[in-house]
């Protein structure tokens, strides 16, 4: 096997999927349903979502219309399955842990305006979640964090929502398409 090819049982986290009878409930317990749904598709939940989602696109010969609709799909399940199920100011105190701001606020205004102030490709949320090994990558400018967009495509608005607290990472600053990105990084 190349050294750049990845054994299919095989997980990063060094986890081998020894029996075949036993490797379906292993990769059910770690992952999200929507993964399962694909016959011949093993997904490695500790794998970066887009990563995974690619992956999963090129094996199904999704078309572009119908993979938009698939990572929808995708992410809100990924974001339903590991999401937190806290509430209230806990739940903001989580967001603001996994983002790196340091000291928690003590009000859910005071965590909304630290996280409004962090520019983080919410990819990197979910890469995270996903398997925390992973650390959430913060940029120090709104056009890094556009040139980042540009490398992975925008996060559905309607996903961050789902999350609730995810749409404190959102920015007002409206780009409409990939070509206002690219212009905006060359600036």
């Amino acid at each position: 096997m190349a050294a750049d090819t990845k054994d299919p049982l095989e997980c990063d986290g060094g986890i081998q999927l020894t029996a075949p009878e036993d490797t379906a409930d292993q990769i059910t317990s770690k992952t999200c349903s929507f993964w399962t749904k694909f016959p011949g598709f093993l997904p490695d939940p500790t794998a970066p979502f887009l990563k995974e989602f690619k992956r999963l696109a090129n094996l199904e010969r999704w078309s572009t219309k119908d993979k938009r609709g698939y990572l929808v799909e995708a992410l809100n399940s990924e974001i339903d399955f590991h999401g937190d199920k806290s509430m209230g100011l806990v739940r903001w105190h989580r967001l603001c842990q996994e983002v790196g701001t340091g000291s928690a606020p003590t009000s859910v205004k005071g965590c909304k305006r630290v996280l409004y102030s962090r520019f983080v490709n919410l990819y990197s949320i979910v890469y995270y979640r996903r398997n925390p090994s992973i650390s959430v990558v913060c940029f120090g400018s709104f056009r890094e964090l556009a040139r980042d967009i540009v490398r992975t495509g925008a996060f559905p608005r309607q996903c961050a929502k789902r999350d609730g607290c995810m749409r404190g990472l959102l920015k007002n600053r409206l780009v409409n398409n990939q070509a206002e990105y690219k212009r905006l990084i060359e600036a």
